[in-house]
């Protein structure tokens, strides 16, 4: 997982083609223009899902989920949430196995080891397949809208 700021994010065009294109597109994205939904960059190879999410209270139902295919590049544009981060190991309780169609497994990862953060806007999170991770987390009493824009890079 690699934590940094939006302006900063170029610097990790050296991932590969995919993820400079999509840090390409999030550098001239009108955020304020962009609708809600997912948008095609390259079909499936790399797409965006530009969204208004409420953080829900961390809980026992927090979603904590872990990709094989794809690469996630979260991207807070408005507003706070807090961001949960394990590493995929052995010592993780699946919740649901692997779904191929939804490139997710679902894990309860606090359990064993997820650590929280704040993440605010303008900043971006990369998260590999060897990263659980449980976005759209409340931090504190506030359960204020967030929008984010999640670049899927798909690795393969």
């Amino acid at each position: 997982m690699i934590l940094t700021t939006l302006a900063d994010l170029p610097r990790y065009s050296y991932l590969g083609p995919s993820f400079a294109e999509a840090i390409e597109w999030a550098r001239g994205a009108d955020w304020g223009a962009i609708p809600e939904g997912r948008h095609a960059i390259d079909g499936d190879r790399l797409f965006v899902i530009f969204e208004t999410v409420t953080p829900k209270p961390l809980g026992p139902d927090t979603v904590w989920e872990a990709h094989r295919r794809y690469a996630d590049i979260q991207c807070l544009i408005e507003g706070d949430e807090r961001f949960g981060w394990a590493p995929r190991t052995e010592r993780l309780t699946v919740r649901s196995p692997y779904d191929p169609t939804t490139d997710k497994e679902l894990y309860d990862a606090l359990a064993t080891g997820g650590k929280l953060f704040d993440f605010h806007a303008g900043e971006a999170i990369l998260c590999f397949p060897e990263d659980t991770h449980a976005p759209c987390v409340a931090g504190g009493d506030s359960l204020q809208p967030v929008k984010r824009a999640v670049f899927k890079v798909r690795l393969d």
